[in-house]
C-alpha cells in the first residue's frame, strides 16, 4: 500500500549483535514502498558484511560504506542519498513494530502534517524490563504547541527516531558533524518548520538501553556536547518561546548540571555552564515571579547541590510555610 516512497535511514556502527533484528523489523513493515538506507559508518566488526547480505535479500535496501564520521555524519549521508517524500531514522541497535511506518504515514496524511510521532518502549538489553514512554494526547499539534511540550521535556523528547518527516524539512537542516547528543541540536528546528505535528500514542518504536551507548558515557566530550546543544537551543529560541518555556529550559540545564557535578574529572568543563546559569537567573526579568519552591530548585541546581540535598532542603522549606 501507499504511493509515496518513504526513506528509512539506519546508521550502522559496531552493532553486529543487534543489526539483524533491526533490519528484519524494517523489511517486514506493512508499508511496502520503502527505501532502506544502511549506512555502514566504518564499522570494524561483521556489520559491513551483514549489510551486504541484507541488500542481496531485498532490492529496497541500499548499502553505503564510508569511513567513520560518527552518527551525525552517517545520518547526513543517508539524507543526501534519500529519494523518498518522507524520511525516518532508526538506530541500528533498536527495532520497530511491524506497522509503525504505516500508522505514522496515515496520521501525517490525515492531518496534512509534516511530522508524525509515535510513543516508544524503553527496553533493557536483557529484556528484563519494558516501559512505554508517556506521550501527549493523540491528535494534531501546531509547531508552537509541540515545541512547548518538547521544551517541557516530559512527554516529547529530543529523539529523532520515533518520528517520520516530510523530507523537505531537511532542505536546510543537517545533523552537527562530530557532535554527540546531536538530536538536541536538530529536533527543535524541525518542529519550528513543521507547522503541524501528528501524534499517535501507540508504542511502536523499541528503544534498547544497552551498555556502551553514548548516553551512558560520562566523558568530557559528551558533557561539553550535551550542554553546548542545550545552551544553543536556549539562545536560538530566546526571542521565540514564552516565559514558561524559557524557565523549563533553564531548569533542565540546571538539573543536568547538578547531576554531572557528581562525577570526577569534569568539574573544570562545567564552569561555563554555572556561569551561564548564574547570568540568566540574574538577567531574566521574570525570574522573581517564580514560585518559591521552583526558585529554590533552580538556585540549588545552579550551584550544583546534589539531588538528595535538594530534596531535603525543599522538604524543609515546604514545612516552614504550611
Amino acid at each position: 500500500m501507499g504511493d509515496k516512497k518513504i526513506s528509512l535511514i539506519i546508521p550502522v556502527y559496531k552493532v553486529e549483535k543487534y543489526l539483524n533484528k533491526c533490519v528484519e523489523s524494517v523489511v517486514n513493515q506493512t508499508y511496502k514502498n520503502l527505501e532502506i538506507i544502511l549506512v555502514d559508518d566504518g564499522s570494524l566488526d561483521s556489520c559491513p558484511s551483514i549489510c551486504d547480505e541484507w541488500a542481496k535479500k531485498d532490492e529496497r535496501i541500499i548499502v553505503i560504506h564510508q569511513q567513520n564520521k560518527g552518527l551525525s555524519g552517517a545520518r547526513n549521508t543517508g539524507i543526501k542519498s534519500a529519494s523518498g517524500q518522507y524520511i525516518g531514522f532508526i538506530d541500528s541497535d533498536d527495532y520497530i513494530k511491524y506497522d509503525m511506518i504505516e500508522l505514522l504515514y496515515k496520521a501525517m496524511e490525515k492531518y496534512d502534517a509534516k511530522i508524525g510521532m509515535c510513543s516508544y518502549n524503553i527496553e533493557y538489553e536483557d529484556s528484563s524490563y519494558i516501559e512505554k514512554a508517556a506521550m501527549p494526547k493523540e491528535g494534531v499539534y501546531s509547531s508552537t504547541q509541540a515545541l512547548n511540550l518538547l521544551l517541557e521535556n516530559k512527554v516529547i523528547k529530543n529523539f529523532v527516531w520515533n518520528k517520520l518527516y516530510n523530507i523537505r524539512l531537511f532542505d536546510d537542516i543537517s545533523f552537527p558533524q562530530g557532535k554527540n547528543f546531536e538530536d538536541i541540536y536538530v529536533t527543535y528546528k524541525l518542529f519550528l518548520k513543521a507547522e503541524k505535528i501528528a501524534v499517535i500514542n501507540d508504542g511502536l518504536y523499541n528503544y534498547i538501553q544497552r551498555k556502551g551507548s553514548i548516553s551512558k558515557d560520562i566523558s568530557i566530550k559528551n558533557v561539553n556536547d550535551f550542554f553546548e546543544g542545550y545552551i544553543k537551543r536556549y539562545n536560538d529560541l530566546f526571542m521565540i518561546v514564552d516565559k514558561t518555556s524559557k524557565i523549563n529550559q533553564l531548569c533542565q540545564i540546571a538539573e543536568a548540571y547538578a547531576y554531572y557535578c557528581g562525577f570526577k574529572g569534569i568539574k573544570k568543563q562545567l564552569k561555563y555552564v554555572k556561569k551561564f546559569l548564574n547570568k540568566e537567573k540574574k538577567e531574566l526579568p521574570y525570574f522573581g515571579k517564580l514560585s518559591k519552591s521552583k526558585k529554590i530548585q533552580f538556585l540549588l541546581n545552579a550551584v550544583g547541590i546534589s539531588f538528595y540535598s535538594q530534596y531535603k532542603i525543599k522538604k524543609l522549606f515546604k514545612g516552614m510555610h504550611k
